[in-house]
């Protein structure tokens, strides 16, 4: 339940490569609604290092970005947000650095999805390790390794996502999307038809949305 004057919450979750950046893009401009990534520039002179270290300090820059993205939205009135990345991102990164299992990651003593706002829906984005890399090595002066943590992490974000995606430690409602194909058309179907989006949607959208669904 969003608190009130709380903006309500839309979560992306992927690896690099899944498509996060383009649709969260896409629907923040579909629903008329403003878009933060974490950590973001505010963490521009700091984020490098930190992530290279690890370890709580991390952790906490993670999920400060987080508490300031929605904060930020809430101090501007906005009645609702969409976060490229939020709390799951950073316990899977932080549970991975510190050998922790998949369920303790996801079940730690400071736990995350308690101290910040939670999502009405968050969207996990799943593609095949080679679609990704693919995507990667096409981004402008970078090389198909940018972004990628290597298989044994994609297992490890994986068997998390599953936990998630069975037990919605968010909050709220967990949608899968496999973003393997490129076709953004299909991916957005299955967004704009979901309750959640669509309540959020003003009537033109709700109605895309419903054609959508019977599609």
């Amino acid at each position: 339940m969003t608190a009130p004057g709380q903006p309500r919450l839309i979560a992306f979750e992927g690896l690099d490569g899944t498509g996060k950046s383009h649709l969260t893009r896409v629907l923040a401009e579909t629903l008329g609604i403003p878009r933060a990534v974490t950590p973001g520039d505010l963490y521009r002179g700091v984020r490098a290092p930190l992530h290279a270290a690890g370890g709580l300090a991390s952790y906490l820059m993670y999920l400060s970005a987080c508490a300031w993205a929605v904060e930020s939205a809430q101090r501007s009135g906005e009645r609702a947000l969409v976060v490229d990345r939020y709390w799951f991102s950073s316990a899977v990164q932080h549970g991975w650095n510190c050998g922790a299992s998949p369920a303790e990651a996801l079940s730690a003593p400071c736990l995350p999805h308690s101290l910040l706002p939670r999502p009405e829906l968050t969207v996990l984005l799943l593609a095949s390790r080679e679609a990704r890399l693919n995507r990667l090595s096409r981004r402008p002066g970078t090389g198909s390794q940018l972004g990628d943590p290597g298989p044994r992490y994609e297992e490890y974000w994986t068997a998390c996502a599953a936990l998630l995606r069975d037990d919605p430690r968010a909050g709220g409602a967990v949608l899968v999307l496999d973003t393997t194909e490129s076709d953004t058309g299909r991916a957005m179907e299955p967004l704009l038809a979901h309750p959640v989006v669509r309540t959020i949607a003003d009537p033109a959208v709700r109605r895309l949305a419903g054609r959508g669904a019977k599609t």
